[in-house]
C-alpha cells in the first residue's frame, strides 16, 4: 500500500500556492496604496487599506489550503472542492458575457479529478486498493 501523493494533487497544491502568493502581492500593493491614500484623503484611503488587508487574508487562506492539499488533509479537499464549485458557478455566469470559457473548462477538469476514487482515497474520503490516507502530521513541539 502506498501513501504517495497523486501528481494532480501536487499540481493543484502548487496552483493554490501560486494563487496565494499572487493575492498576497496584490494585497500588499493595495494595502500600501491605501496607507498612502489615508494620509491624503482620510476615509477613502482607509477603505482601500481595508480592501488590501482582505486580499492579503485571501492570499494567506490560499496558502493554507495549498499546504493542506499537499499534506493530504481532508478539510483541504473539502475546501478546494467547494471553492471550485463556486468558481464553476461564476464561470457559468461569465459565459453570459462571452468570457470565462477557459476558467470554466479548468474548473470542470478539477472537479472531475477531485472525484476520482484514488484522489478521494488519498484524502481519506474513500477506500482504494492503491492509496491509503497519509499518516497525520504531528503538531510542532
Amino acid at each position: 500500500m502506498t501513501t504517495s501523493r497523486p501528481t494532480g494533487i501536487s499540481i493543484l497544491a502548487i496552483l493554490f500556492g501560486l494563487g496565494g502568493l499572487l493575492w498576497l502581492f496584490l494585497g500588499a500593493l493595495i494595502t500600501i496604496g491605501g496607507g498612502l491614500l489615508t494620509f491624503a484623503t482620510g476615509f477613502l484611503g482607509g477603505a482601500v487599506l481595508f480592501v488590501g488587508l482582505i486580499i492579503v487574508a485571501i492570499g494567506l487562506i490560499d496558502l493554507y489550503i495549498a499546504y493542506g492539499l499537499y499534506a493530504g488533509n481532508g478539510w483541504a479537499y473539502s475546501v478546494a472542492f467547494f471553492l471550485t464549485i463556486i468558481s464553476l458557478i461564476f464561470g457559468l455566469l461569465s459565459l453570459l458575457t462571452g468570457v470565462g470559457l477557459v476558467r470554466l473548462l479548468i474548473d470542470i477538469i478539477i472537479i472531475y479529478y477531485l472525484t476520482r476514487p484514488y484522489v478521494k482515497a488519498y484524502f481519506g474520503r474513500e477506500t482504494h486498493p492503491q492509496y491509503q490516507p497519509p499518516p497525520p502530521i504531528p503538531p510542532p513541539p
